[in-house]
């Protein structure tokens, strides 16, 4: 943590300037009953018990002994120390435009958001439609532009992964996101974190919508034999 030292030049170069001026000032008639003031325009009363100010940075004050006045000017001679104010942390963006990552992760503002409950095959991933590939990654990605081309979106946190990314429910309007893509069959309900979306893929699966038209590896099972990069 960085930090900034300030320093009172002007309360040093008045107690300089009385150092100066040498050890006593003139006596005026407020202190006839005291004689000289010393370097810090202070003196030790003699009527009164206390160490009394009538000059300098501390007129009008009142200290138990001198030593408290030099303690006093020490401390305000000190660098002080001040913590530079932290940049705020962006909250995160969950409402807005979005830029599509895959068929199940999408960017609104700087704010990345995994969908919920949903698996979609991997931009990269290829699956068997007629005896030839097809490049199923790419046709989800493809369907969730479609999806959420021009419209603005509304998400709801439901989590966050380990990797520290939010997990979330996303709506258009009152269509929910991520049921769509179940049910048109460019996802798949991820069990393993969530049996919301279940019935979506039986709809999908029976219409043989989507990837259900085609022969293809689960998602999860197709990244634990081809690791990925970060997107």
């Amino acid at each position: 943590m960085e930090l900034i030292c300030k320093f009172d030049f002007r309360l040093f170069w008045i107690v300089f300037s009385l150092v100066l001026a040498g050890e006593t000032m003139p006596q005026n008639s407020a202190l006839a009953d005291s004689g000289s003031v010393d370097f810090l325009g202070c003196h030790q009363s003699r009527k009164a018990s206390g160490y009394h100010c009538h000059q300098g940075p501390y007129k009008g004050m009142r200290f138990d002994t001198k030593q408290d006045a030099l303690d006093l000017t020490i401390r305000n001679l000190a660098p002080k120390k001040e913590q530079r104010k932290k940049k705020p942390v962006d909250k995160p963006q969950l409402a807005g435009k979005a830029r599509i990552v895959d068929g199940d992760t999408i960017r609104i503002g700087r704010t990345r958001i995994n969908l919920f409950g949903i698996d979609a095959p991997e931009r990269s991933q290829i699956c068997q439609w007629d005896g030839a590939d097809w490049a199923c990654g790419r046709e989800a990605v493809k369907a969730l532009r479609t999806a959420t081309a021009n419209k603005r979106l509304r998400c709801e946190k439901k989590d966050t992964d380990q990797d520290g990314q939010i997990v979330a429910v996303c709506f258009i309007g009152r269509i929910e996101l991520n049921a769509l893509m179940v049910r048109q069959g460019w996802a798949l309900a991820y069990r393993q974190f969530s049996t919301n979306y279940v019935n979506d893929e039986l709809v999908a699966k029976l219409a043989r919508a989507g990837l259900w038209r085609s022969k293809f590896v689960e998602p999860w099972k197709w990244r634990q034999v081809r690791p990925l990069k970060k997107k």
